[in-house]
């Protein structure tokens, strides 16, 4: 079995272009001479004239089987470099597709490599974030010890609730017991002034009556006497003060005013004492019903402090 002929051997780029050069290269001597033996073959006649004629047809015939020859060489030589440079081509087209698919390749390698930093950095923030946290038993513990705090508190304020609805009806109590002596000090305080006024026009006319009858008496027994004031001789002379009436006595109108004034006088007196007495009996009514509210005020501090320090008992204990 006869051997496959090995593929030929690429060119080098020297030999391509050897190759190049030889193929463009031809040699003009041979067609410079034809040309110089064509004028003077064409211009001999006869024998001699046929001769160099036929002898410059062989020399042309001989230059164009060398033409042929080279062209026969160029095309053989061209085949195989065509054939050779597809061979190229394919290789290069096959590489070129396969760069493709590295390429393709090497990109979903990227995204991936890309995907899994991104993964990797996002994971680090949350770890990280995660880290500034107490264990889930830790806050669990705490979660658990939060909710007992607040089960407490609800019945604090249950408790609270409950203290505060007692003292509310407590100072409702205490309001309406305080309304109820209002009214009652308000009547009684009422009642005194009434009797005060009755009691003060009483003893104004008592005092009244009593004045005209002892002036009345001292005048009965004056003229029964037949004795009266007596002038002193040895006082000095009257001089009466200048007034809206003139020099001299004073006029018998004002004389009876100032008379029938004194009773009035008196009984002005009487009433402002008997107001400043009813007064410090008012200012006392009004300590006394303050140290009442206070005592009262006292009595349900007391009573709070003391359900308060129960409930506190109650809870130790428990």
């Amino acid at each position: 079995m006869a051997s496959r002929p090995a593929p030929p051997t690429p060119l080098t780029v020297d030999e391509q272009d050897a190759v190049l050069r030889a193929r463009l290269a031809l040699n003009e001597r041979s067609l410079r001479a034809l040309l110089k033996r064509l004028p003077p073959a064409l211009a001999l006649a006869g024998d001699e004239g046929d001769a160099a004629r036929a002898s410059l047809r062989l020399d042309v015939e001989s230059y164009a089987t060398g033409l042929r020859r080279l062209r026969g060489v160029s095309s053989r030589t061209t085949r195989d470099e065509v054939r050779l440079y597809t061979g190229e081509v394919q290789r290069m087209e096959a590489e070129h597709e396969q760069t493709k698919r590295d390429i393709e390749l090497l990109k979903h390698e990227l995204a991936a490599v890309q995907q899994e930093r991104k993964n990797k950095l996002e994971y680090d923030a949350l770890a990280s974030e995660i880290k500034r946290y107490d264990a889930r038993g830790q806050l669990q513990t705490s979660l658990e010890g939060l909710e007992r705090d607040i089960e407490e508190l609800e019945g604090e304020r249950v408790k609270y609730d409950e203290v505060m609805a007692r003292s509310q009806a407590r100072f409702g109590s205490i309001e309406e017991q305080l309304q109820a002596l209002r009214a009652d000090v308000g009547f009684e305080v009422g009642e005194r002034e009434r009797q005060e006024v009755q009691r003060a026009g009483e003893d104004a006319g008592d005092v009244g009556t009593s004045a005209a009858a002892a002036s009345d008496a001292a005048a009965a027994a004056a003229a029964a006497s037949g004795a009266g004031p007596k002038l002193n001789p040895a006082a000095a002379a009257f001089r009466p003060a200048s007034s809206g009436h003139g020099q001299g006595a004073t006029p018998p109108e004002s004389k009876a005013s100032s008379r029938a004034s004194s009773p009035a006088r008196t009984r002005k007196r009487n009433r402002a004492s008997r107001r400043a007495g009813a007064q410090e009996d008012d200012e006392e009514d009004d300590e006394e019903r303050g140290s009442k509210r206070r005592g009262m005020e006292a009595g349900e501090t007391s009573d709070v402090d003391d359900e308060e320090e129960e409930e506190e008992e109650e809870e130790g204990a428990a």
